[in-house]
């Protein structure tokens, strides 16, 4: 008698593929044939892109991708990874690289191209298999849930001569089939009289200036409606096409960013909690098990209360520096204001802050209540309607475009569950976040024990998926899991405004609960044995997170204070760094470079526009004068700031020196002020030798009303 148990996984991104992994390497051979299926062609899911003609653009992508395959992971490759394959396996290589620590889509496709290669053999994967529908069969003759068996009905894609109708039979389904399944546009009234052309969702951006091709000549304003992830970047990428384009074209198009609530803009570097001074990938930093409270680290999902609230917003605020009314009031998050006592939303972006500062994006808190497109004398523009919080409607006339960066919604991917099933899991389409009713984990519902799920939920990270594969396989198998209670997700379906931003976002609680559950204990690094090779790929590291968190910091208005000696004379004035793609020497490894630039008056003649750059080969900070690099910045010091806010935590002073390639004559010194990720203040010293003077420029913040 056969006992193999079969099990249908739909979907081949990461969690089918570490749910089918999980079956076949945890428990003896033929314990369980597991069968993925997907549409694709390929595995990886929404990671399924490729890098068409090796160049720096995504011109060539296939409408239906949802992200550009040049699009970086927000969280670093130690979170973006399975457990038992690093990112060194099958040719992973360039350990030590800028672009490995936060992979670029295409990365993360081969990733896990590498994985499947490895751990799932060719029978397993039903590619080009569209599912149409499953059916359960279940044993009518007792009311108790019981194991039945499940019909899954595909369309093989792959014959040149028609499409061909399958179906099997199998003892268990999981639905991998992802959260992102459809892009989701809100209706809002008029929108429909926009050109289709001027209206486009985040995720069909191909390309930073797609939107800006599309305008033609049209000046105006390109809106971008959306306040979580995906808003604060699409903002930020179409800025930083403008900004690029500044000089050599004029123009009044602007970036409009209109969320509903304020969100913590929070780098993708953050201040060490072990080195001070340092930087480290935010990840590592926020899942550091000493800011857990003392004690048993545990997991709950629940309403955010607004005790917890507060506190987390405190820390945001500590890693951030500011309240961020520096950057723009209507970004602020003050301490003991109303949406303090809110759960925190939060934007993974590294140059958002600066565009704001600069007035490159102009935020606006709201909703977007109604569009209207009007032609009048040869003119056309759009009227956008947005309906403050306070209750307020204020107009933005001259619109050229929008962007929608309203996320997706999860339905498309539970189309082939039949009615019954759906009714069971109490499924409702009103509900974006939680559309069905599982337990805590988001793993199962006790009443379909044959049922299960992975990183179906929002925002789902590759070591929970992993931990959800390993329960259900457990399950399966003959443990008895007493993880069932649905209450707390029914609960949150009627508290949705106490509902966090990711309602299972606690990563570090999530898998250790599930770790516990499962008898597994999280291994201490502390004797960890690296190689030189490691040791040196660590520094590299960090010193490019270093110079990203400085220079990122620098982007914005200054108001600047000179002084020459020894004459003694000084003079004020304002100056700007500005965030722009790299102008020249890409070969070399340079993408993106700030520029120096300061009120013509003022400007010395012989120090020139400063151009400043991060190296992809070293991590390290160099300048460049009149098109040519002439120097290396290298960081000798850092030290602790002790002021009247001596107890607010991560405030140090970093001095630098500039080493000139060219000549010895002049020395360049630098001290940066830091509280969290901001810079304060910064100072510069030049000394000349061949005219015996120095130069020292005192360097403050200054907030650009525009972006008020």
């Amino acid at each position: 008698m056969n006992t193999t148990k079969k099990v249908a996984i739909i979907g081949a991104g990461p969690s089918g593929l570490v749910m089918a992994k999980t079956l076949l390497h945890n428990y003896p051979k033929g314990y369980f044939e597991p069968i993925v299926f997907d549409s694709k062609p390929t595995v990886g899911g929404i990671w399924a892109v490729t890098r068409p003609d090796g160049s720096s653009t995504s011109k060539n992508l296939g409408p239906s991708d949802f992200v550009d395959c040049f699009m970086r992971t927000n969280l670093s490759r130690f979170t973006v990874s399975f457990s038992d394959h690093s990112w060194n396996e099958e040719n992973q290589s360039n350990e030590g690289n800028e672009e490995d620590m936060f992979p670029q889509a295409w990365k993360v496709g081969e990733y896990l191209k590498s994985y499947a290669n490895r751990f799932l053999p060719r029978e397993a994967l039903r590619l080009s298999s569209r599912v149409r529908s499953t059916r359960r069969n279940q044993n009518d003759n007792d009311n108790t849930p019981m194991m039945g068996k499940w019909t899954v009905e595909w369309t093989d894609q792959r014959h040149t001569d028609g499409e061909k109708h399958l179906s099997e039979s199998f003892d268990y389904l999981v639905v991998a089939s992802g959260y992102f399944s459809r892009p989701y546009i809100p209706s809002i009234t008029g929108l429909d009289e926009f050109p289709k052309d001027r209206i486009i969702h985040s995720s069909s951006l191909r390309s930073n200036s797609q939107i800006l091709d599309s305008l033609g000549e049209d000046d105006g304003k390109i809106l971008v409606v959306g306040g979580s992830m995906s808003g604060a970047e699409a903002a930020t990428s179409i800025a930083l096409d403008l900004s690029s384009t500044r000089k050599d074209l004029k123009t009044t198009r602007s970036v409009h960013h209109i969320t509903t609530r304020p969100f913590w803009a929070v780098p993708t570097y953050l201040p060490a909690n072990d080195q001070p001074g340092s930087f480290l990938p935010l990840d590592i930093v926020m899942y550091d098990l000493a800011r857990r409270p003392p004690g048993d680290i545990q997991y709950a999902l629940g309403p955010v209360t607004t005790e917890r609230a507060n506190m987390v917003h405190a820390y945001f605020e500590s890693l951030i520096g500011s309240d961020q009314s520096d950057m723009a009031e209507r970004l602020a998050l003050r301490a003991k204001s109303e949406d303090r006592n809110s759960a925190p939303w939060v934007a993974v972006t590294d140059y958002y802050p600066g565009f704001v500062r600069c007035g490159d994006i102009v935020p606006t808190l709201g909703r977007v209540s109604a569009a209207h497109w009007t032609t009048a004398e040869a003119e056309t523009k759009g009227v956008v309607e947005i309906e403050q919080n306070d209750g307020n409607t204020v107009k933005l006339d001259n619109v050229a475009a929008i962007v929608f960066a309203t996320g997706f919604t999860p339905f498309e991917s539970l189309f082939f569950l039949p009615d019954d099933v759906l009714r069971t899991l109490e499924y409702t389409e009103n509900d974006t976040v939680f559309p069905i009713v599982l337990d805590e984990k988001s793993v199962r519902n006790p009443d379909i024990p044959d049922l299960g799920f992975v990183g179906m939920y929002r925002g789902p990270y590759w070591g929970v998926m992993e931990m959800q594969a390993r329960s259900l396989a457990r399950q399966w198998s003959g443990h008895i899991d007493t993880n069932n209670d649905t209450t707390k997700v029914k609960y949150l379906r009627t508290a949705s405004s106490s509902r966090a931003q990711f309602p299972m976002g606690d990563y570090v609680g999530n898998n250790n609960s599930s770790s516990s559950s499962s008898n597994n204990m999280i291994n201490s690094l502390q004797n960890l044995l690296l190689d030189p090779t490691e040791l040196s790929s660590a520094h590299k590291e960090r010193q490019r997170g270093f110079s990203k968190a400085i220079l990122r910091a620098l982007h914005g208005h200054w108001r600047y204070e000179r002084e020459i000696l020894p004459e003694t004379t000084t003079m004020t004035g304002q100056a700007s760094i500005h965030l722009q793609k790299a102008s020249y020497n890409e070969d070399a490894g340079f993408t993106t470079e700030f520029v120096y630039e300061e009120d013509s008056s003022t400007m010395q003649q012989d120090d020139p526009q400063v151009t400043f750059r991060i190296s992809e080969e070293d991590g390290g900070i160099y300048t460049s004068r009149q098109d040519a690099t002439v120097g290396r910045f290298i960081f000798v010091n850092v030290e602790t700031i002790n002021d009247d806010d001596s107890n607010a935590p991560y405030q140090y002073r970093h001095f630098a020196k500039e080493f000139d390639m060219t000549s010895s004559d002049i020395e360049r010194k630098y001290i940066f002020n830091l509280k969290g990720v901001t810079i304060t203040s910064w100072v510069t010293k030049v000394e000349d030798k061949r005219t015996n003077t120095a130069t020292v420029t005192i360097y403050s913040r200054q907030t650009d009303s525009s972006a008020i």
